[in-house]
């Protein structure tokens, strides 16, 4: 494994000013064509790059999903992007897939912390009422529950995301059936004799509850889908599914359809991994080796970690698995430099450019992330 680096290469991502708060909560990147196409924790958005120049690339369009996808509730309900990928169809055309968190939230302490004026002991906030916030019902933007995908086509090396008006049979953008509250895969889970009882529980992604982070196609819709949490056992767990496009009519948003996958008519399979007490924070393949990024569950400081799956791609479809550090199955593969400032630059998503290099990209990137410009943000560039 390459020693992390206090100051690995860099790339920059360019939006303009607009965008800040998109730039400013990245959680996913994919490469099509030439572009990068990235999503994030705010807002419905996801945004489209082009090469800027050596290692940069600058946002040329912002997407709002509400134009493809039937969102279950309003844009001020943010979707809460934690992976994409991209399928291809053919070399002209092929799918973007998106999931959002399907999580639960409380108030961050640190939220708390902010309503209290730390110039003035008079202002501070009693115990009595963080506790009142603390003791809350955990809640869910209401858009969290999306798995979807988005028709795109590639011409010179550009990507575009095709309009519904140009959807027909043979291409259309499609989702998996979900509400405010809940989806098709959340209320298979419910039932789940591991995970349902995380999931019947309603505890808040970052308190060890569910909370999706990480997407990755295998072929013909099937999917790999990290979880942040939960952990049970210490184990980090990836979710297999294969899911069916059922047409709805042109222009219309299809349906995707979860297909029978594992024992007792399950439609997934359960895959748990030995990342030494860290969860998944995204997935990528790299050949037949399924890289992922991995990352507390809990919101602490960490540097960006990268294990290797060695050969699991022949692995999956069959039966659920289980890969041990310990007889090498899952090696760390590259590491990243400690965060830039204490609650910032948490390592969420990453690319593989080339064979032997991953871009990083951070949420809450400190200032030494945003160099001029409060817009550019600057991902790392690790050595495999």
């Amino acid at each position: 494994m390459p020693p992390p680096s206090a100051k690995p290469p860099q790339i920059t991502l360019r939006f303009p000013p607009s965008a800040v708060a998109l730039s400013g909560s990245l959680s996913a990147v994919v490469m099509v064509g030439d572009d990068l196409w990235v999503g994030a924790d705010e807002g419905v958005e996801i945004a489209r790059l082009e090469p800027d120049g050596r290692d940069t690339y600058a946002a040329q369009e912002t997407a709002n999903l509400g134009d493809y996808l039937e969102l279950p509730a309003d844009a001020t309900e943010e979707a809460d992007i934690e992976g994409v990928d991209w399928e291809p169809r053919d070399t002209a055309t092929g799918y973007l897939w998106l999931v959002g968190s399907h999580s639960l939230k409380r108030e961050a302490a640190r939220a708390l912390l902010k309503k209290e004026n730390p110039d003035d002991p008079d202002e501070r906030r009693s115990d009595g009422k963080n506790l009142r916030d603390l003791e809350k019902r955990p809640a869910a933007d209401g858009n969290r529950f999306l798995l979807a995908r988005l028709p795109v086509e590639i011409r010179s090396g550009r990507s575009r995301l095709i309009p519904r008006a140009e959807w027909s049979k043979e291409v259309f953008g499609a989702q998996l059936p979900c509400s405010k509250t809940t989806s098709d895969l959340l209320d298979a889970l419910r039932d789940d004799p591991l995970l349902g009882r995380f999931v019947v529980a309603e505890l808040p992604g970052k308190e060890n509850g569910l909370d999706i982070e990480g997407l990755a196609c295998i072929e013909d819709g099937r999917l790999l889908i990290g979880l942040r949490g939960p952990m049970p056992r210490g184990m980090a767990v990836v979710l297999e599914v294969k899911v069916e496009p059922v047409f709805a009519g042109k222009g219309k948003t299809g349906g995707l359809k979860l297909k029978e996958l594992g024992p007792d008519g399950r439609p997934y399979l359960r895959h748990f991994l030995d990342l030494g007490g860290l969860a998944v924070r995204d997935l990528v393949f790299r050949g037949n080796d399924l890289l992922i990024l991995a990352g507390p569950t809990m919101p602490m400081d960490f540097p960006a970690t990268v294990f290797a799956w060695r050969d699991a791609r022949p692995l999956l479809g069959g039966s659920e698995r289980f890969a041990w550090r310990r007889w090498d199955e899952l090696q760390i593969v590259a590491q990243g430099p400690p965060p830039g400032a204490p609650d910032h630059d948490r390592a969420e998503g990453i690319l593989l450019l080339g064979d032997a290099s991953l871009v990083v990209i951070y949420d809450s990137p400190s200032d030494s992330r945003r160099p001029g410009n409060s817009t550019d943000i600057l991902g790392d560039l690790l050595a495999l």
